[in-house]
């Protein structure tokens, strides 16, 4: 069984394939390696994959699409060590019959962790309040009327994998919440046994003290979230990204939370990314940023790896059923970066 590893040399492979992980998979078949420090070329990747069963993949590299596979009748397996698919893989890899696995599931639970520390942070002005000791301040009463996630309404908007981990991760806090999903209906014995209902977009942002945002941007989602929407929310009402900037339209947010002050937002993404250095959301209090880092942590990115290697033992045992399997329909809906 021939794999290749497509993913370049350098940091972030050697954080998924740490050298146990590369033990595990190199006992499963003859494995090559991209060996430069940069991404294959389409045709360098298309050249790669002839003699290829299976693929390891990762961030940044060129779709396993169109003409990469389209006389390629050997390749029957992609593993992806990220989480969506959407632009690795399209119809065209499913016609072939080539089944395809991530790490999604992992890095969906990830995010719902780290959504849970934006939330206390900004409750509690954790990082106003670790910045303001550390120059001299004491108990300043700007943020004596902090509060808490026990016992909270939580609205969420976008009800997929991350939004479940988050809801059955704050079971704890005896959170109950209100949720919108423009997609689909969410089976509601799922969903009383979370403690939640399903609603409209109006009552969830107007209802709620913390709304996040959960959606995976699409044509149908780019732009959702504005200024109509986060004005109906609550005085001293949340709002959190961890989902993709290109939902919100940015300018019109940006001038709604310069007016209200009231209003707090957490956001870990950007439409533009790195966050241009004028971009108005840095110059409001009321506004924490964070550089893209909701998920996954480092130090989780091995446990993804060795993940999706005994994914491809399942497989290579002939599982008909793989547990992070992701099929053409559940693909056709997950985020597309570029």
């Amino acid at each position: 069984m021939n794999i290749l590893v497509a993913m370049p040399k350098g940091e972030v492979r050697d954080s998924f394939l740490t050298p146990t992980v590369l033990a595990k998979l190199e006992s499963l078949g003859t494995v090559t390696y991209n060996e430069m420090t940069r991404q294959y070329t389409r045709d360098e990747l298309k050249k790669a994959l002839r003699d290829c069963d299976i693929v390891v993949i990762g961030w940044g590299v060129s779709a396993i699409t169109g003409d990469v596979i389209k006389d390629n009748d050997r390749l029957k397996l992609i593993v992806h060590t990220a989480g969506s698919v959407a632009d690795y893989v399209d119809a065209t890899t499913y016609e072939k019959g080539i089944r395809v696995i991530c790490g999604n599931r992992l890095f969906a639970e990830s995010v719902a962790e780290g959504t849970i520390a934006y939330m206390l942070s900004v409750l509690r002005y954790i990082p106003d309040q670790v910045y303001g000791l550390k120059n001299g301040g004491w108990r300043d009463p700007a943020y004596a009327h902090d509060r808490g996630l026990l016992g909270k309404q939580i609205g969420i908007l976008g009800v997929g994998t991350i939004a479940r981990y988050l809801m059955e991760m704050l079971q704890p806090f005896r959170c109950s919440f209100l949720v919108w999903d423009d997609n689909y209906t969410v089976d509601p014995a799922y969903l009383a046994s979370v403690h939640a209902r399903q609603t409209s977009l109006e009552e969830v942002v107007s209802s709620c003290p913390i709304v996040t945002l959960h959606a995976s941007l699409t044509e149908k989602s780019r732009g959702m979230i504005g200024r109509r929407e986060l004005e109906m929310m609550p005085r001293g009402g949340i709002f959190i990204n961890t989902s993709r900037g290109a939902i919100l339209r940015e300018a019109e947010i940006a001038a709604l939370l310069e007016e209200r002050q009231d209003l707090h937002a957490m956001l870990d993404v950007f439409e533009a990314e790195p966050l241009c250095t004028d971009s108005p959301f840095r110059k409001l209090k009321n506004v924490y940023l964070m550089p893209h880092r909701g998920g996954p942590t480092v130090d989780y990115r091995a446990t993804v790896g060795m993940t999706v290697v005994e994914e491809i033992e399942r497989y290579l045992a002939g599982a008909e059923v793989l547990e992070h399997e992701i099929v053409q329909s559940v693909a056709a809906r997950m985020t597309k970066h570029n």
